[in-house]
């Protein structure tokens, strides 16, 4: 079982762990508790931040490639704000206001900062909505942070690592732990690869999704908000990878078996024997079936695109 949060903290508990081991090593060289500690806050502070830093950059790419497609990103666009908070210190009295010093105002004055979350009309919100496993909106502080959260199931490939989402190359053996990409499902023996499901929908990981539960901070001005999503069909051809001689082998004969799930059809017409009918939402997988299928053989594929046809407006 590979559940995307527990990827994301086991991450930064590694990088701690590993700086713990060095910051013991460090007293036996740097000289002494002060060299310890300034070692080690070192290495744990870059190790640490390497890892969320690495760790938030795979996630905003599977964003971005369309991984996480199965998240929901909301509408509401929330924000960070900074307020300045000065404290005049009068000797036994001390007072805390969110209004500037005047030239004449008496004693010592320290100013700290205090930070609130609100919405796009301004108004204050709890932080437990904005409560999350991974940050991937800018924090910068000399300029609010606007994101949207991003909720939904989330798991990696225990072959590969690829991140996985709902409806998106995800397969979970039933009955099981083990979450696989189509890619390393279908090098999987018959009986093995039939254990595996798709998980199409949250309810068909059953008892176990709330294991798989992410919540992730989105740019607001990056991200889109959640919305329909392009559908329909499209063609593919493959080259060097079907053996015709015989006329039984066929591009699509090869993949039923090993995509169930996936809309998949011959095509007819020429070179049918090559070419497949795919829904749009499985298009990524069976490339990936495919270039796997090529590996097996020692072969070279090539695959293109012969044509598309949307069902709904693209977007």
């Amino acid at each position: 079982m590979a559940p995307l949060r527990n990827v994301i903290a086991g991450g930064a508990g590694g990088a701690v762990g590993a700086a713990g081991i060095v910051l013991m090593a460090g007293g036996f060289v740097c000289g002494g508790p002060f060299g310890w500690v300034a070692a080690g806050a070192g290495v744990l502070g870059a190790l640490y931040g390497a890892s969320a830093s690495a760790m938030a950059a795979s996630v905003n790419k599977a964003f971005q490639e369309g991984l996480l497609s199965g998240m929901k990103v909301g509408g509401e666009v929330l924000k960070i704000v900074k307020s300045k908070r000065s404290s005049v210190v009068t000797g036994v009295i001390s007072t805390t206001s969110f209004k500037a010093l005047s030239p004449t105002s008496q004693g010592s004055a320290s100013d700290s900062w205090t930070e609130e979350l609100r919405n796009d009309d301004g108004e204050r919100v709890a932080w437990a909505r904005a409560a999350c496993d991974l940050d991937l909106s800018a924090q910068q502080s000399d300029s609010p942070s606007r994101f949207r959260m991003a909720s939904g199931l989330a798991a990696t490939c225990d072959k590969c690592c690829k991140v996985l989402s709902v409806g998106n190359d995800w397969y979970h053996e039933g009955g099981g732990s083990k979450d696989l990409c189509a890619k390393h499902r279908s090098e999987l023996p018959l009986a093995q690869r039939l254990t595996f499901h798709c998980v199409h929908s949250e309810e068909a990981l059953g008892e176990d999704s709330g294991r798989y539960a992410l919540k992730i901070r989105v740019p607001a001005d990056i991200f889109p908000q959640a919305g329909p999503y392009p559908e329909g069909k499209l063609v593919l051809e493959v080259s060097h990878l079907i053996n015709h001689k015989d006329g039984k082998e066929t591009l699509a004969s090869m993949l039923k078996p090993l995509m169930p799930q996936a809309k998949i059809e011959e095509h007819p017409g020429p070179r049918d024997f090559c070419r497949i009918s795919v829904d749009m939402r499985d298009e990524a997988a069976v490339r990936e079936v495919i270039k796997s299928l090529g590996q097996q053989r020692n072969k070279r594929v090539g695959i293109k695109v012969v044509s598309r046809e949307f069902y709904s407006p693209r977007f």
